[in-house]
């Protein structure tokens, strides 16, 4: 029978080279040809030994300042105890641009190696600390898995050629009914941002209370779930049942008195049901940190189950520093799902909350009506606002990175306001 071996981290010793940091720092110096490109290579934190890494932002310094660097003017500015080593390691590798480049590759793989190893501490840590949230363990995890991975990997770009054939490639895929578009249920709006929300797009839908905004909200998700797209809603002001209460008025086989009483017809309640049957739709409303809802976008995503998210709303994102003011703590959220948004390929729909100013000054709402936060704006690809008009919905499109901002679409709305149809531009 074989035997479980456990280690300690005693017997796991931090990855780390100090010979090679030398050789990294005395090769660039005497192949100064090298510096732009193993700096490039190295970034931050490559060098374990804070002598070697100051050694090297020595070495950064004179070749940015144009200095003469050779065995003497360098050399003279590290410590003498092992100034005649660099100096001599210096004289044996003259000419040898190759291998400078090679050892800095090596350094990086080391780099990255100790980096894990730093993370896995931390998440011990955290494991082990009864005050740790899963959620938070898992939102570490997340945050320091992509961390290392963008520095593992310096990307060089595309070409413009490549590009434009990329381009052509979504191109052709919208053309055949595919892309990765997802629909927000109104044909004219989706016309208005152009074919509807892209991935990595963070989506503003504002309102007064009570307008409206959930209720429309609910309705773009389900017609992206209706088009084949995995949806999550994230749900931090109304539990599940009041949203699934919701969306079974919506479709208008049973009302509002009998469902308050229980007494439901259950044959028109089933038919209702069978309506949202088989829908790639999930609800979470209980989480409520901006952390988790991070960590389930990413995790989902992942896993297929996310093509869109939805959040309700932006004023119940549990976050920040208490010494932080509002409109710091909201500018953090909006700006973390934007970058979300961005690294897992959705568009995020996230609710806000409107000023008082319009309803007081009898006007359409405007971008400076945005609650508490001018970064709201500067985070959204698009802003759309809410705003009663008669007995439906003026829905405007502030902020349309994708198209023309400041035009707007009537909503009628259902008898129980649950649902609604567009009824031409304003």
């Amino acid at each position: 029978m074989s035997r479980e071996v456990k280690f300690s981290l005693e017997e796991i010793p931090v990855p780390a080279d100090l010979e090679l940091e030398k050789d990294v720092v005395a090769l660039a110096a005497a192949n100064e040809s090298t510096i732009d490109e193993i700096s490039a290579i190295l970034g931050s934190g490559a060098f374990a030994d804070p002598y070697w890494a100051d050694a090297w932002g020595i070495l950064l310094d004179m070749h940015r300042k144009g200095d003469h660097i050779d065995a003497v003017t360098f050399c003279a500015k590290l410590d003498p105890s092992v100034a005649s080593d660099v100096a001599v390691k210096m004289m044996m590798f003259q000419n040898a641009t190759i291998e400078a480049v090679s050892h800095a590759e090596t350094l990086k793989v080391l780099a990255t190696r100790r980096r894990l190893y730093q993370a896995a501490c931390a998440m011990l840590q955290l494991a082990a600390s009864p005050a740790s949230t899963v959620p938070g363990m898992v939102a570490a995890l997340t945050s320091a898995t992509e961390s290392i991975s963008e520095e593992a990997s310096i990307s060089d770009g595309v070409t413009i050629t490549e590009a434009i054939d990329n381009l052509a490639t979504t191109l052709e895929e919208k053309a055949n009914g595919g892309g990765n578009q997802v629909t927000t249920g109104f044909p004219v709006l989706d016309s208005e941002l152009t074919g509807g929300m892209a991935p990595g797009q963070l989506i503003i839908l504002s309102a007064r209370p009570s307008v409206g905004k959930t209720a429309v909200m609910l309705q773009m998700a389900v017609s992206a779930a209706r088009a084949g797209k995995p949806v999550m809603i994230y749900s931090l002001e109304m539990s599940e049942l009041e949203l699934a209460e919701r969306y079974m008025l919506s479709t208008e086989r049973v009302d509002p008195y009998t469902m308050a009483s229980g007494k439901v017809d259950w044959n028109q309640f089933e038919t209702g049901r069978s309506v949202f049957a088989d829908l790639p739709l999930r609800i979470d409303d209980r989480t409520m940190s901006l952390e988790g809802i991070i960590s389930s976008i990413t995790l989902n995503a992942s896993r297929g189950k996310c093509s869109a998210a939805y959040i309700d709303y932006l004023g119940f994102i549990r976050n920040g520093d208490d010494r932080e003011n509002l409109a710091q703590r909201l500018g953090k959220i909006t700006g973390a799902l934007k970058s979300t948004a961005r690294k897992v390929g959705i568009p995020i729909v996230l609710l806000a909350q409107l000023n008082r100013d319009s309803v007081k000054e009898k006007r359409a709402p405007q971008l400076s009506d945005l609650r508490d936060s001018g970064s709201i704006e500067q985070d959204a690809d698009a802003v759309l606002m809410l705003d009663r008009s008669g007995t439906g919905l003026a829905m405007y499109i502030r902020k349309n990175r994708k198209g023309t901002p400041d035009r707007g679409v009537m909503l009628r709305p259902n008898s129980t306001y649950t649902m609604f149809n567009e009824s031409g531009m304003i």
